[in-house]
């Protein structure tokens, strides 16, 4: 994780460039990755029908 001050300043995860700097966009990107997790769970379980 990179913290960055000045130019494009925030926290970026990993490697990709996604500044984070207000508690408003950090829960923003938490709510993203929580709605992908659980989509992935649901096609999982779909896939796993199609058996």
């Amino acid at each position: 994780m990179t913290i960055r001050i000045g130019f494009a300043e925030g926290v970026c995860l990993r490697s990709y460039h996604m500044p984070i700097h207000t508690q408003g966009k950090i829960v923003e990107v938490i709510s993203d990755y929580e709605y992908a997790r659980d989509r992935a769970m649901k096609i999982m379980e779909m896939l796993k029908g199609l058996k």
